[in-house]
């Protein structure tokens, strides 16, 4: 895996299987974040619900895919050159 690459980077960079809840753990380990809480967290049918309804609700904001931004009232791809997100959050 990519030490400290985020998900998405992990996907396209490693091949990494994001369907696997211990690629997903270890992912989270890496990122600093409790791996056993992930998991526990991945297994959570309620959990699971309500980041489905989320989803959902996001995707009816017009939201479609990620790393998205919301700024000025806009959604953009939040996978913009460091130099425009720097310019982006002077901005705000």
């Amino acid at each position: 895996m990519l030490r400290g690459a985020p998900p998405y980077a992990a996907y396209w960079g490693a091949d990494a299987d994001l369907g696997d809840h211990a690629v997903l753990a270890a992912l989270a380990d890496e990122a600093g974040l409790d791996p056993d809480a992930a998991t526990a967290l991945l297994a959570d049918r309620g959990a699971l619900a309500a980041v489905r309804r989320r989803a959902g609700a996001l995707r009816g904001d017009g939201v479609g895919g990620v790393p998205v931004l919301e700024a000025h009232g806009m959604l953009l791809p939040a996978d913009l050159p460091d130099d425009d997100l720097r310019e982006l959050a002077g901005s705000m």
